[in-house]
């Protein structure tokens, strides 16, 4: 219900937990339902940086809707492809 406020305790956490993959990726939902998309979009990378396997998640989390459209989005949460 107080998005202002998890969004501050997630960053604080973030902050404080920054190899943290649960912590990054929750910061990430908070920047982008927030309305900071280039932020959740950078802290989402960082997430998935330590823990690949939330690539799916990401792509079916409805907190990252307003993210679906763009470009960076979509490279982020692609499958990995096999060569």
């Amino acid at each position: 219900g107080d998005l202002d406020g998890a969004l501050n305790e997630s960053a604080l956490a973030a902050r404080g937990a920054q190899r943290d993959p649960e912590v990054r990726y929750k910061h990430a939902a908070y920047l982008a339902l927030s309305g900071y998309p280039e932020d959740g979009l950078d802290e989402l990378s960082e997430a998935l940086r330590y823990e690949k396997k939330n690539r799916e998640r990401a792509r079916t989390d409805p907190d990252f809707e307003s993210l679906r459209s763009e470009a960076e989005f979509k490279r982020l949460v692609a499958p990995p492809t096999t060569r």
